[in-house]
């Protein structure tokens, strides 16, 4: 069985852990994009009491759709295929979300199914939550054009010639493109940490701007030759509005290795308009982009480019499903991690309280 018939064929049992992971804090669904693509099609919800959440998943569907059309001229495998009139037809087709089960049927067999498309009305349904559970940016994109030649009676049920070898072209290069955002997000570069302090972290929130990253950065200077210091995104939405921006900024910022740089301005930046209006006032003062386009040596055009990607959105939806799958409820937190043991540590810290955790497991841990 081919990745494309594995992928369409989802059994509801295998994605029942995974449907409920994606959420933000602030209640919204979790895997929506940071920029609406250019000359998107109509983006629908299924309707009513389906669930579906449908806008965000509709944009993300269509940017990978726009993504594969982009990268087809690239293979020579495809040149049969016509852009413009895979173009025109996502551009008139008309996409619905839901969260009910999406049946097909062959010959005696049902399956559920990830999307279908139905080329006499012109719709692609997708299941929002399986569309959301799939982290392949080579299966969306293969997935989304296989909905388009679809809806152009090219492909259909258990065909899928061309989303196939789209498939096989994409991955290597949607695989690269993926790493280049996945670059650790740390405050100091550590080869072989004895230690891992990993901080789950909102930036504008007064409890990590305002007492951990003072202790952090103590822990750096006595502690740098033993422990790495790891950020992970939790942001907050609900009280601080421009908090995911941030995120995707400082997950941006790690793929050109400028991600201490940024962090700090930030954080520094969020300390000093603190100081001047209450704390729940400081994004409306905070232009984070110009921030940044300050600071030396970021490449803001790769920046902004990385920020509105799906790449980048992937990244930080997968720290928010770490988020779930750990039940935290309040950032920072922490996890500190040494080859032997984990140790869980909620809150902001102090110095004072970080240099009592930190000597404890040095001292208890062995090391081969």
């Amino acid at each position: 069985m081919n990745f494309l018939i594995r992928t369409l064929v989802i059994s509801a049992t295998a994605l029942v852990g995974l449907a409920g992971c994606s959420k933000k804090t602030d209640g919204r669904p979790g895997a929506g994009m940071a920029a609406t693509p250019a000359s998107p099609a109509p983006a629908q919800n299924a309707g009513p009491g389906d669930g579906g959440g449908g806008t965000d998943v509709a944009f993300d569907f269509q940017q990978h759709a726009r993504q594969a059309l982009e990268e087809i001229p690239r293979y020579e495998q495809l040149k049969e295929l016509n852009v413009k009139d895979l173009e025109a037809t996502l551009n008139t087709a008309k996409i619905l979300v839901t969260e009910k089960p999406i049946i097909i049927s062959e010959g005696s067999d049902q399956q559920e199914v990830v999307a279908k498309n139905d080329p006499d009305s012109k719709v692609i349904t997708i299941h929002g939550s399986k569309w959301k559970a799939i982290y392949s940016l080579a299966k969306k994109e293969s997935l989304a054009l296989h909905e388009l030649l679809g809806l152009m009676r090219i492909e259909s049920s258990g065909d899928y010639k061309w989303s196939q070898k789209y498939y096989e072209f994409a991955r290597p290069k949607a695989s690269a493109r993926f790493r280049d955002v996945v670059r650790p997000q740390v405050l100091n570069d550590l080869e072989g940490p004895r230690i891992v302090l990993t901080v789950f972290a909102d930036l504008l929130s007064p409890f990590y701007y305002v007492t951990d990253v003072p202790a952090l950065h103590k822990i750096i200077e006595d502690y740098g030759d033993k422990v790495q210091i790891v950020v992970r995104n939790f942001p907050i939405t609900v009280l601080h509005g421009k908090s995911e921006e941030v995120a995707l900024a400082g997950i941006c910022a790690a793929a050109q290795g400028k991600f201490r740089l940024v962090h700090d301005a930030i954080t520094s930046k969020a300390k000093e308009l603190s100081d001047k209006e209450a704390f729940m006032f400081v994004e409306n003062s905070l232009d984070v982009k110009g921030l940044i386009r300050a600071l030396p040596g970021v490449d803001m055009g790769s920046l902004e480019t990385c920020m509105s990607s799906a790449d980048a959105q992937i990244r930080l939806d997968q720290d928010m499903t770490l988020v779930d799958q750990l039940k935290l409820i309040g950032a920072p937190h922490h996890l500190v991690t040494s080859k032997y043991e984990i140790v869980n540590v909620p809150g902001a810290r102090s110095y004072e309280d970080w240099k009592k955790i930190l000597d404890k497991m040095l001292a208890r841990n062995t090391w081969d």
